[in-house]
């Protein structure tokens, strides 16, 4: 591709080539004066010497130049010509090079002349080895400390989350057995199962949270102290040494007393500050071990009778059925083959599976099968039948097995909880979103982020939305909101085709997947601002799907950023962002969530009825037109209200309401915002319609919930446990009740706690 007229490449690069001689010669220097030498053998000072008259005189010249070539870059921004001509050579040095722009290149030889120094300072600083052993013996216990707590706290997290995941799996499977034959052992499983995971395991976790992680967290707070020691230390050796300068400098006539005496009071005070942390330091390692190696033996201890607890438990479950009521006589002698029970499947298990279950998901037997080894189902003919799906499993004998309530065998169940906890779920459907820009094509349809994370990626072949850019933006983004924190393991994108109406093509190559704790709605995403978790090697073709792995080191986050590279010029189209990863830290569950639910009224638009279930359907997203929010249909002063069942009694804590968003704003922009104004929640445990004021208050909103943003009440704490919530409108509100999602949560102490 030829160089367009405007761009000067000589004054872009200035003396580059000789920034690289240079570069080559010190590297070979540096080479030659440790390669083969021992560590006290290495002076690289005199590599410097040889270089240094050309290093000034080669790097002076492109550090002058570089300021004026900013100014030039930002000109060359507005053309067009140029900017293709860029995007083309870098794409083909992303080939071999990590490179996200044209002036992370050109600032890179400025970076490096000014880190010289900083490398050289910290060779010739001087080191008193045992002091520096022990700030690093202190540095290693205080992350193994950390670390300790952490593994702790992850630990009894993940187990509490799998007994509870055993004990509601075991239940369902006892549910499906009770079939007359084992009717008394059977609810011992269950009943033994709950034990272990309500009394057991929960015992468990209080021994260490209130044994073990109080004593590692009070030892943590003990480093507090020698910490700010060495950094006083440190500024009092900074101090020490600006002095012996300073008196250096002077000559030794003009030296006056007063000099001598505050060079002599700073040596002094760092060698008492330094006396004292090499005397003090290594006593509070030893006191540290022995914590930790208390602790540790204590945990040990706390698990070794656990599991023996629950190995316990779990024998006595072994035993069931019980042979107390037979005789030695009545037992029969012990074979070498195995048959399978032969049970037919009633009408009523029939019926359980057809209310269960689709007619697309059954399937009925047409041959009786005899299962050829030990473990395998049988099965007879016109048995209705749900077919189990088993992906890399080593358990392969298990794919001639399904799974009915008549047969169901130890290994099924096996395989079907290894199956549950080795999967991940796409943790971005339905969550809150936001967009760089979004085409739209009339009042009606808006091809916003939404569109990204509703579940149709357009696979199957039917006609699906995608998300879509306005054209002309550069650097167009997609932002999820994942409300709480994740691990991203990787992402799936599903590329939009090209829009031939549009002048330019859907540019997603090299984009960029990054996460963010800064919120999206007050930081929008800049390059550079977020951490990076993965950037797409290549060019994306229309329609395709693409998978990519964040990298390990990604941190936790609680934003998803897709972001096109900061020199793109073409829009964004995207059927589906997919995240996947796993919680961090300790989750609340929502008591609302798909909960049964009733209102006063509801409104119908294009898309269908907006009525109660959408404000509790998990899909946090705000334009009305998208069908994801409820919107009653009750006029100024009507009853306007949406009533929740939460299936059970409970002490709510707080509420978290999302009022909808509007994306052609009237010419009066907050009559939205007043019709959520002074809204009411309210609890009961009455069944019939809730009349205003006639039920327990739980909170009021003063004001009105500014249009896009969300709400969040404390609730009365001294109301008892309700079943049902109640939202109301205010009969002074401008009309109508909206909702886009609403959210309930219990106190932090309660048992519904958990991680998910």
């Amino acid at each position: 591709m030829r160089c367009p007229s405007p761009v000067d490449v000589d004054f872009l690069f200035c003396n580059m080539l000789e920034v690289v001689d240079i570069s080559q010669k010190l590297l070979n220097f540096l080479e030659a004066q440790t390669s083969g030498k021992e560590f006290f053998e290495q002076i690289i000072g005199l590599c410097f010497e040889e270089v240094k008259d050309d290093l000034r005189k080669v790097y002076a010249v492109y550090c002058r130049n570089h300021d004026d070539v900013i100014s030039y870059m930002a000109k060359l921004e507005q053309d067009k010509e140029a900017q293709l001509y860029f995007n083309h050579h870098l794409q083909q040095l992303r080939k071999s090079l990590n490179v996200f722009d044209l002036s992370s290149i050109l600032i890179k030889p400025v970076q490096r002349i000014m880190k010289y120094p900083l490398l050289i300072g910290e060779l010739v600083k001087p080191h008193d080895e045992t002091f520096q052993q022990e700030e690093s013996n202190l540095k290693g216990m205080m992350t193994t400390i950390k670390n300790l707590i952490k593994d702790l706290t992850t630990y009894i997290d993940y187990l509490q989350v799998y007994f509870m995941d055993l004990e509601s799996f075991v239940v369902e499977v006892c549910d499906m057995c009770r079939d007359g034959i084992y009717d008394k052992e059977v609810p011992i499983v269950g009943e033994r199962y709950s034990y272990i995971n309500e009394t057991l395991c929960f015992n468990f976790k209080d021994q260490i949270t209130t044994d073990i992680l109080p004593n590692l967290n009070s030892l943590l707070t003990m480093y507090q102290g020698p910490q700010a020691l060495i950094r006083k230390r440190q500024h009092k050796l900074l101090d020490y040494d600006n002095a012996v300068i300073r008196l250096k400098m002077i000559p030794a006539h003009e030296q006056t007393k007063f000099l001598r005496d505050e060079v002599d009071f700073l040596r002094r005070t760092y060698e008492a500050l330094h006396t004292q942390l090499l005397e003090d330091l290594p006593l509070l390692h030893r006191y540290s071990k022995s914590v930790v190696r208390s602790s540790l033996m204590l945990f040990f201890n706390f698990q070794k009778t656990f599991q023996r607890n629950v190995r316990e438990e779990v024998k006595k479950v072994l035993q069931q059925p019980s042979l107390s009521r037979s005789s030695s006589a009545s037992l029969s002698t012990p074979t070498t083959t195995a048959t399978t029970l032969k049970r037919v499947q009633s009408t009523t298990q029939k019926e359980q599976l057809y209310s269960k279950y689709p007619p697309d998901k059954l399937y009925v037997v047409c041959d009786d099968f005899e299962g050829c080894q030990t473990l395998d189902l049988l099965v007879a003919k016109d048995n209705n039948l749900k077919k189990v799906k088993i992906r890399k499993s080593k358990y392969t004998m298990v794919l001639k097995a399904f799974k009915t309530p008549s047969a169901i065998t130890l290994l099924a169940i096996l395989v079907k909880m290894i199956e549950s906890q080795g999967s991940l779920s796409n943790i971005a459907l339905g969550t809150y979103t936001y967009n760089s820009s979004a085409f739209k094509l009339n009042y009606f349809l808006y091809y916003d982020a939404f569109y990204a994370v509703d579940g149709q990626n357009g696979l199957s072949g039917s006609s699906v939305i995608c998300f879509l850019t306005v054209p002309g933006f550069k650097s167009n983004w997609i932002g999820v909101d994942l409300v709480n924190f994740f691990k991203i393991i990787y992402t799936i994108l599903y590329a939009g085709a090209d829009q031939n109406d549009l002048p330019t093509r859907n540019d997603l190559d090299f984009f960029i997947v990054g996460v963010s704790n800064r919120s999206l709605d007050v930081h929008p995403p800049v390059g550079g601002t977020y951490d990076l978790c993965v950037q797409y090697p290549g060019v994306v073709a229309p329609k395709q799907v693409v998978q990519l792995n964040c990298s390990s080191t990604t941190p936790p986050a609680r934003y998803v950023i897709l972001q096109q590279p900061s020199n793109s010029t073409g829009y964004m189209s995207v059927c589906e962002f997919e995240v996947y990863g796993t919680p961090y830290g300790k989750f609340k569950t929502n008591l609302l969530l798909k909960s049964p639910s009733t209102s006063s009224s509801y409104l119908t638009v294009t898309c269908g009825p907006l009525t109660a279930a959408l404000v509790v359907d998990g899909f946090h997203d705000s334009y009305i037109y998208h069908c994801h929010c409820g919107h009653t249909a009750d006029a100024y002063g009507g009853p306007n209200w949406f009533k929740f069942d939460m299936n059970a009694g409970y002490n709510v804590d707080y509420i978290v309401l999302s009022n909808r968003r509007w994306e052609d704003p009237p010419s009066d922009m907050d009559i939205l915002a007043r019709r959520l104004s002074n809204f009411t929640i309210g609890l009961t445990n009455a069944t019939s319609a809730p009349v205003r004021n006639n039920y327990p208050l739980c909170a009021t909103w003063p004001g009105y919930v500014k249009i896009g943003s969300q709400a969040e009440m404390k609730c009365n704490a001294n109301l008892p446990k309700y079943r049902y919530l109640i939202v109301q409108g205010s009969p002074t509100a401008a009309g109508y009740l909206t909702i886009c999602e609403l959210e309930a949560y219990e106190p932090a102490d309660k048992s519904t706690d958990f991680i998910f």
